[in-house]
C-alpha cells in the first residue's frame, strides 16, 4: 500500500495504572503517527479508567467488564480501523520510531513484522538482554510452524500484524491461555513474517507479569502451559482446516516447550498430571527429537536440554523438582544453565 500502512495502536491494560501512562505516552510520541490509539480496558478496578480519560480525546477508550487478554485483544481489534495493528501491553513501551520503521519494511504478502524488545525493570532500567534472546528468522516460516509449533517471535508489543491476517484469526476464544503466543503462530501461516533486527521497543519485567520472574516451582502453571500449547496446537490445525494446509494432528508433540512441561509435571505431580497415559522416558524421547528439529535451537542449547530431558526422565521425588527449577525458575538455575537458555 503506497506510503505504507496505516497503523492502529491498541493498548490493552488490566489493573496497570503504574505503568498505563508510559505505554499511552509512547503510543502518542511515535515519528511516524498512529492513525488511532485505543486504549482497551479489561474491568480494571484501580486508576486506571481516570488515567485513560485524563487522555480525553488523544485516545479511544473501550471500558468493557474483565474477561481476560484474549477478550481485550478483541475488544480492540472490532474497535480499530488500521491496516495493520499493534496491540502494546500496558506496562510495555514503543520507542519513537517504532511504527516509522515497520512501515518502511512493509510490503505485499506480509502477516507479521517483529522486532526485538529490551527487557527494562519496574521503573524502566535496560536489564542488559533482549526478548527475544535468539535471533528471529524473517521470510515464509509456515514450514517451521508445521514442524515444531513455534519460531522465534517478541512478546505481544513487539509485532505489527497485518490486518488481513487478523481478520481470519479474531475474534478468538476468551479461553486462550495464550492469545499472543495463538496470533504470532497462526499468523505465520498466513503469509511472510519480516524481522527488524534493532529493539524498537521494550518489555518490562516488573514480578506481576512474568510467571518466569517466580522464585519457587509452581506445578499448576507446568499445566497451564501444556494446555497452552494444546490450545495453540488446535488454532492452527483449526486455521488449515479453513485454508487448506495440512496441519500435522500430532503438532503438539513436537513443541519442545509442550514437552518440557508436560515430563515436569508428571514427575513434579503425577497425581494431578492432566495426561494419564503419559510415560517419562517416552517424553523425553519426543522432547530431544522436538529440541534437535528447532531450527532457532543452538547446539549447545539442545545439548543442555537433551541432557535436561533424559535426566528428569530418571529422576524421582526431590531431584525432579530440582531439574524443574532450573528450567522453569531462573533464579535457580546453575550459571552455565543461564547462560546457555537465558
Amino acid at each position: 500500500m503506497p506510503g505504507g500502512p496505516r497503523i492502529s495502536i491498541v493498548v490493552n491494560n488490566h489493573n496497570y495504572a503504574a505503568f498505563l501512562p508510559a505505554a499511552i505516552d509512547s503510543a502518542l510520541a511515535q515519528t511516524r503517527p498512529a492513525l488511532e490509539v485505543i486504549v482497551v480496558d479489561d474491568g480494571s478496578t484501580d486508576a486506571s479508567r481516570d488515567i485513560i480519560a485524563s487522555y480525553g480525546a488523544r485516545v479511544r477508550p473501550v471500558l468493557k467488564e474483565n474477561g481476560g487478554q484474549a477478550s481485550a485483544l478483541n475488544a480492540g481489534f472490532a474497535a480499530c480501523r488500521g491496516d495493520a495493528v499493534l496491540f502494546l501491553d500496558a506496562d510495555d513501551l514503543l520507542h519513537p520510531s517504532a511504527l516509522e520503521a515497520a512501515a518502511r519494511v512493509w510490503r505485499d504478502g506480509v502477516a507479521k513484522i517483529q522486532f526485538p524488545l529490551e527487557v527494562v525493570d519496574r521503573e524502566g532500567r535496560p536489564l542488559g538482554y533482549r526478548a527475544p534472546r535468539a535471533p528471529m528468522p524473517s521470510g515464509d516460516l509456515s514450514r517451521t510452524v508445521l514442524a515444531v509449533g513455534v519460531y522465534p517471535s517478541p512478546p505481544t508489543s513487539g509485532n505489527v500484524f497485518d490486518r488481513r491476517a487478523l481478520e481470519r484469526l479474531m475474534p478468538m476464544a476468551e479461553s486462550h491461555l495464550s492469545p499472543d503466543g495463538h496470533l504470532i503462530q497462526a499468523s505465520a501461516l498466513l503469509g511472510d513474517v519480516v524481522t527488524i533486527p534493532e529493539p524498537l521497543g521494550a518489555f518490562r519485567v516488573h514480578g506481576g507479569n512474568n510467571w518466569a520472574l517466580e522464585r519457587e516451582l509452581r506445578p499448576a502453571r507446568l499445566r497451564q502451559i501444556t494446555i497452552s500449547e494444546e490450545q495453540k496446537a488446535a488454532a492452527l490445525r483449526e486455521l488449515g482446516a479453513r485454508i487448506a494446509l495440512d496441519v500435522p494432528a500430532d503438532l503438539v508433540l513436537c513443541v519442545p516447550d509442550h514437552l518440557q512441561a508436560r515430563l515436569a509435571s508428571l514427575r513434579v505431580e503425577p497425581e494431578a498430571h492432566p495426561y494419564p497415559g503419559d510415560r517419562a522416558w517416552a517424553l523425553a524421547a519426543r522432547g530431544i527429537r522436538a529440541c534437535w528439529r528447532t531450527p532457532a535451537y543452538p547446539l549447545k542449547k539442545k545439548l543442555l536440554f537433551s541432557a535436561w530431558f533424559l535426566a528428569l526422565a530418571a529422576s524421582r521425588g526431590r531431584a525432579s523438582r530440582a531439574l524443574a527449577a532450573a528450567c522453569y525458575v531462573p533464579a535457580r538455575r546453575p550459571r552455565l544453565a543461564r547462560f546457555l537458555v537465558g
